[in-house]
């Protein structure tokens, strides 16, 4: 029995490092494409606001212009929510990482373990944690 439960608490304390990497690692990942949209967003600005003055671009190539940064607006967007969702499961992470090293509550414990376990079975790619 005491094996058996040694070899829960082994698995659990591996997807409980999986389960921080990944979530940091998904963190950086999408901070990291939010950061390459707003660049984009930015560059696209720039070169609206380039043709604004009266020049020789005509208003076909300034409505292009203004549609490529909507475009790039959007991607803003789109990537900051995914930021946004991946920095709160990397928080997340940390809570129950936290919450299953204290010991001291043992339903904490117990909960967090439970959830962990869950998180490690829904991953793609994961190892199998029945006991």
């Amino acid at each position: 029995m005491t094996i058996q439960m040694s070899a829960q608490h082994s698995r659990t304390e591996h997807s409980r490092t999986e389960l921080l990497e990944s979530a940091h690692r998904d963190r950086l990942l999408a901070e990291r494409a939010l950061r390459r949209s707003e660049l984009e967003r930015d560059q696209a600005a720039r070169a609206l606001e380039s043709n604004l003055a009266p020049s020789p671009i005509g208003e076909a190539a300034r409505a292009r212009l203004r549609a490529t940064y909507a475009d790039a607006a959007g991607s803003v967007e789109r990537h900051r929510r995914a930021f946004d969702r991946a920095l709160a499961i990397e928080q997340a992470a940390d809570v129950l990482a936290k919450a299953f090293d204290d010991e001291s509550d043992p339903a904490g414990h117990d909960a967090a373990d439970n959830l962990i376990q869950l998180f490690a079975s829904k991953r793609p790619g994961a190892l199998s944690v029945s006991a």
